[in-house]
C-alpha cells in the first residue's frame, strides 16, 4: 500500500489519520513541525501528502513550497483542513493540490479521495 505523510500541528489529528489510513493498509507518518519535514522526505519520498493549511510557524502553502524544494519533484497532495471553502479552493489552485478533504468529512470520504488521487497519479493503492 501507499506511504502517506500527514502534515498537521495537532498530534490528535495525526494519530486519527494513522488509525484511519492504517486500517486501509497504508503506512502513515506524521510531521507536526517544520523542522521534522526534511527527515520525513528522505530517503524515500511519500506516495501522498495530507496537508493542513493552518500551521503555527509556516502555512500549509508554505509547507507545500518547501516540500517541492526538498523533494525536487511533485508529490501528490490532498489538502486536509477545516479552512473555509474559499481558502481551500484558492490554496488548492495555488499549490496545485490533487484534492481537498475537509476535516469534518467522513473517514469514508477521506479514504475515497486518497484512493482516487493515488490511482490518478499512478501510485500504489
Amino acid at each position: 500500500m501507499a506511504r502517506i505523510l500527514v502534515i498537521d500541528d495537532s498530534a490528535t489529528v495525526v494519530q486519527k489519520l494513522r488509525q484511519v489510513l492504517g486500517s486501509a493498509g497504508h503506512s502513515v507518518s506524521g510531521v507536526e513541525r517544520m523542522i521534522e519535514l526534511p527527515s520525513a522526505l528522505k530517503p524515500d519520498l511519500p506516495d501522498l501528502v495530507l496537508l493542513d493549511l493552518h500551521m503555527p510557524a509556516l502555512s500549509g502553502s508554505g509547507f507545500a513550497k518547501v516540500i517541492r524544494k526538498i523533494a525536487g519533484e511533485p508529490i501528490p497532495t490532498i489538502i486536509y483542513s477545516a479552512a473555509s471553502n474559499d481558502e481551500l479552493s484558492e490554496t488548492a489552485v495555488q499549490i496545485e493540490a490533487d484534492g481537498i478533504v475537509r476535516k469534518t468529512d467522513s473517514d469514508e470520504r477521506l479514504l475515497t479521495e486518497v484512493t482516487r488521487v493515488l490511482t490518478l497519479r499512478g501510485r500504489k493503492v
